[in-house]
């Protein structure tokens, strides 16, 4: 028994140098004291009798766990089993399952009414159902076809403040979910100085102490950062022991170790700076090796493919407080852990201006040191140098220039050679064919009947062979590519066709719609156009047509009706005009279909891809 007043230990009679486990103390005083082979035990101190009673028909007399239910009922645990003892006397008619028979069970929790929790050392957490007396071993969940990481070798559970349920293992502190029956594990990696995590005592914070096999671990569970402490802080050692710890009334912590037991108060532990330095002292650059104390600021060739940095941290009071991160500003703007290494290594950095620093910091996250910052300029290959894309950019500007030169060029010789075309047609050809006509005419006048059927013959094919020479004329001309002057040309010719035979007709054509610039499309719509027009005025004995001509989505969209007699099978498929009509839509890469049904007039729609 330890004083706390004059720090001074006494025997209590009655143990006989026996090897004590665990301790624990129930609502009416007594002790109730776990062996290794003098089984389970309790007394009271200063009582009128020092009596010490044990547990009798325990089958295994090493016990390792204990937990105090009430002053009449105890829950041990053994190298081989597990006992309920109600008023000093075993629960014989608890069935225990054989994998809980012949396992070690190294702690017992009791967190509600009905629930105990129980520690093993291989076959994990079982929970221990008293109501029913039933038990159930908790298998962690399988994610993503992969088991998640199972508690080994439970030393302690211990339920927090907030309820929180913490199980203290050789592999990790664990954080145990009773209602999803999940377990969140923290290792080495997550910041804790041991895997092995033997006792856990909650301070006034809320921040849990963890005694280790490597010193004593302050785990703040709020910001889920680890503060460690070892002999060089003044622990007796760096190894501790299972179920050695106890916090008493004062908040006062002890933690039993293999050279004796430390206590103290967690409030009264301030944080400490040690800032120490750290030092780049070389940069190596595909072998050549640079010295990054002198110079600090570095340009380099391309193709640079590996760079290393070589450091130290000159801390020599307590270097392992500390924790070492690294950025290279220029590649990533975050902060990296070095843990144990001294060498940072970069491979395949692109061209540009790079920092690289080192800094050190606390539990906390808070930066104590930096390093000196190295700055170095990679050199981008030639073809990224600003005077390679300036005589690129050059390059293409005068390319695209001759080639604006050359497009300009021909069209201005196409269209002079249009102009000349159509002038020449005009002042020529069409002349020409009208002075037949006229000759025709006149000859007409002087030569019998038999003579003027020729020659009205001859005047008929010279007028359509005008009008054709006409039409080629119209659409060479430049001065018509606008879609204004084809919409006139079509309301006139269409007008004029229906006017002629007493049509009535409706006319509708988008002026929104802008020209052709290719005067062959243009050629071979008119004539489509005219076809459709002149096989209604000799054809069809219509007496109403509509004509409407718009553009829709990137189309423009053509489509003539009648009511007339319509065309039959065989003017579909002989009709030399409609095949004309194909021939040009084909030409042009147009769609055109045809709604006829004798004698219920014909539709025509054209569709032309912009």
């Amino acid at each position: 028994m330890f004083n706390q007043a004059n720090e001074t230990f006494t025997n209590i009679e009655g143990f006989n140098n026996e090897s004590i486990i665990a301790i624990e103390k129930d609502d009416n005083g007594q002790y109730w004291v776990a062996t290794d082979g003098f089984g389970l035990k309790k007394f009271k101190i200063r009582s009128d009798s020092d009596r010490i009673t044990r547990i009798k028909k325990l089958e295994n007399e090493s016990i390792l766990s204990l937990e105090v239910i009430s002053e009449n009922e105890v829950i041990a645990g053994a190298y081989q089993g597990f006992y309920v003892v109600t008023n000093d006397e075993l629960q014989e008619e608890i069935r225990v399952p054989d994998y809980l028979k012949n396992d070690r069970v190294l702690s017992i929790k009791s967190i509600n009414e009905k629930e105990v929790l129980i520690g093993t050392f291989s076959q994990g957490l079982v929970v221990f159902n008293k109501a029913d007396t039933s038990f159930k071993r908790i298998v962690p969940e399988i994610i993503n076809n992969k088991k998640q990481r199972s508690p080994s070798r439970i030393q302690v559970i211990y339920e927090d403040t907030k309820k929180r349920i913490w199980l203290g293992t050789y592999s990790g502190l664990y954080n145990y979910d009773p209602e999803k029956e999940s377990f969140k594990a923290f290792t080495i990696g997550d910041g804790l100085p041991s895997d092995v995590v033997y006792g856990i005592l909650e301070d006034t914070e809320h921040n849990l102490w963890l005694s280790t096999n490597s010193g004593i671990s302050k785990f703040d569970t709020e910001e889920i950062n680890f503060e460690n402490f070892s002999k060089s802080d003044g622990l007796l050692s760096n190894e501790f022991n299972g179920g050695a710890y106890f916090k008493d009334s004062k908040e006062r912590m002890y933690f039993g170790g293999v050279e004796g037991f430390t206590f103290f108060d967690p409030n009264k532990i301030k944080d400490q700076v040690f800032k120490g330095n750290v030092v780049v002292y070389e940069m190596n650059v595909d072998g050549k090796i640079y010295n990054t104390i002198v110079e600090r600021n570095f340009n380099l060739k391309e193709g640079k493919d590996f760079i290393q940095f070589d450091f130290s941290y000159l801390n020599f009071i307590n270097p392992d407080r500390n924790n070492l991160e690294y950025r290279l500003l220029g590649l990533s703007e975050n902060w990296i852990p070095v843990n144990k290494r001294r060498t940072i290594n970069f491979s395949g950095l692109s061209s540009g201006d790079y920092k690289f620093v080192i800094r050190a910091v606390n539990t906390k996250k808070e930066t104590v040191t930096y390093s000196s910052t190295i700055s170095f300029y990679i050199a981008p290959p030639f073809w990224k140098r600003w005077y390679f894309i300036l005589g690129l950019i050059i390059t293409i500007v005068l390319i695209s220039y001759a080639l604006f030169r050359y497009r300009l060029f021909y069209l201005l010789r196409e269209e002079a050679t249009r102009n000349r075309i159509s002038k020449d047609l005009h002042d020529d050809l069409s002349g020409t064919l009208s002075s037949i006509s006229f000759f025709s005419e006149a000859a007409k006048r002087d030569i019998s009947s038999e003579s003027i059927k020729f020659l009205r013959k001859i005047d008929a094919s010279a007028i359509e062979a005008k009008e054709k020479i006409n039409d080629i004329i119209w659409a060479i001309d430049p001065n018509n590519d606008d879609w204004q002057s084809f919409m006139a040309k079509c309301n006139r010719f269409a007008s004029e066709m229906f006017e002629s035979k007493g049509i009535e007709y409706k006319i509708e054509l988008d002026d929104s719609i802008k020209g052709f610039k290719n005067f062959k499309i243009r050629h071979d719509l008119w004539l489509i156009f005219k076809e459709m027009i002149t096989n209604i005025v000799r054809h069809s004995q219509a007496n109403h047509s509509k004509v409407v001509l718009f553009k829709k989505e990137n189309r423009i969209i053509l489509e003539v009706e009648d009511n007339g007699i319509g065309l039959s099978d065989e003017d579909m498929f002989k009709g030399s005009g409609i095949s004309n009509l194909k021939y040009r839509a084909n030409k042009i890469e147009a769609i055109l279909t045809n709604e006829t049904a004798e004698p219920s007039g014909t539709r025509w729609r054209l569709e032309i891809k912009l």
